[in-house]
């Protein structure tokens, strides 16, 4: 008897259940193509400013500051062991200097080179240094001119160094010196992606930036390691801040100023990049402004070569071996049992000829040197850590936002 009602009362429930779960289903359609409709007038954006730039000249200056102490605590993080014993402050003291940038783009192609300055860890001193990156579209070459007291001062002068490494392997070029550019004019080029779309999300808030309404696009949720995002939808979805955070910690801040070009839309005129690591107070600064922007000038292949000159030890991680260029040009392959020895026992033997026994103090300048240069890119490395975590496995790509 009981039955028909129970029956009945099932059948009403279910229905009540479907049509909340339609309401449901409903209200939560609209967000989610409103955010994905986002992501990909974000992406047709992106891809039209990139299609303008077949080739690009820009030069840009820099004012660099280093605040003390800063150098001695990332490095105790590099290595293990720190071959020199430094165990004060480095700098001593905070460091301001000017720094000068140039970046050439001709399709997957790029040259950055940056005139700056190296502190040496002899004096506590700063010195000039040079350094080129090159990307001929498969390899990736980076080299270093060091100039007297910076690293290993060589009877032919000061020894320099030298890269070759698969780009996507490497944080040569995905810096954040480079970001602002990089993200501007080749933001879907997966070889200098900085930022990768499929890797965020429209968090749904809107903030004022400089003045104009941005929208955000999150890694994930707020107070979670990852990166964030702002860009301006008024100005064909340009990137105005980008944040890397450490939980609740700010890690690091790129802000990024525009001007309108009558051909482009709208470019970068400067920028500011604060890094604060562990969420710390201030520890690296840099400001930059582009003082030069060429677009469309047909760029020659030799500016994408880079030949390593005489008195470079270079690292090859392709061909997996290290090797010094004599004065004369010729390659000097330094297998690991030539590791250590002399400088002028490496020019003066064949691979496996040096004779003596190993006196790895005589090679620590170069090392350290190494240790520098991967200091460089050490930064990168840790963003593009913290970072990758929340990066789709299946887009091939990567996330390196700034730190």
């Amino acid at each position: 008897m009981m039955q028909r009602p129970v029956r009945k009362f099932v059948f009403s429930f279910v229905l009540t259940a479907m049509g909340l779960l339609t309401v449901v289903a409903i209200s939560r359609t609209p967000a989610t193509a409103q955010e994905a409709s986002v992501i990909e007038d974000i992406r047709k954006a992106w891809q039209q400013r990139q299609e303008k730039v077949k080739s690009a000249r820009i030069e840009y200056k820099t004012r660099e500051t280093i605040t003390k102490g800063f150098i001695k605590k990332h490095m105790d993080e590099l290595r293990e062991k720190d071959p020199v014993n430094v165990t004060d402050a480095v700098p001593a003291l905070d460091v301001a200097f000017d720094a000068t940038g140039r970046l050439l783009l001709d399709g997957v192609k790029a040259c950055w080179s940056k005139e700056t300055q190296e502190m040496s860890w002899k004096t506590g001193k700063y010195g000039p240094l040079s350094q080129t990156v090159v990307f001929d579209g498969k390899v990736e070459k980076c080299f270093r001119k060091m100039s007297t007291g910076l690293g290993w001062d060589t009877p032919n002068g000061p020894l320099s160094h030298g890269t070759v490494s698969p780009v996507l392997k490497s944080y040569n070029l995905r810096t954040p010196p480079l970001a602002p550019l990089l993200m501007a004019f080749r933001p879907m080029v997966k070889e200098f992606q900085m930022l990768n779309l499929d890797t965020f999300k429209v968090t749904g808030r809107k903030d004022v930036l400089s003045g104009v309404s941005c929208i955000e696009l999150a890694t994930g949720p707020e107070g979670t390691p990852g990166a964030r995002f702002w860009v301006d939808p008024a100005r064909d979805y340009v990137i105005v801040r980008v944040l890397t955070v450490g939980g609740p910690k700010l890690m690091g801040r790129t802000d990024i100023r525009y001007r309108q070009d009558a051909s482009l839309g709208w470019v970068p005129e400067s920028w500011e990049h604060i890094f604060q690591r562990g969420g710390e107070a201030l520890q690296k600064k840099s400001s930059a402004v582009v003082v030069r922007l060429e677009i469309g000038e047909p760029l020659a292949n030799s500016e994408f070569n880079l030949e390593f000159p005489p008195n470079t030890m270079v690292v090859d991680n392709v061909r997996n071996e290290t090797y010094l260029v004599k004065p004369n040009s010729e390659k000097r392959i330094v297998p690991p049992e030539d590791a250590g020895k002399s400088y002028e026992k490496l020019v003066n033997t064949q691979p496996g000829e040096a004779v003596g026994g190993p006196r790895p103090w005589l090679l620590w300048p170069w090392f350290l040197g190494a240790a520098i240069c991967s200091a460089a890119v050490g930064l990168a490395f840790w963003w593009h850590r913290r970072t990758s975590r929340t990066a789709s496995p299946d887009s091939g790509t990567q996330t390196t936002p700034m730190g």
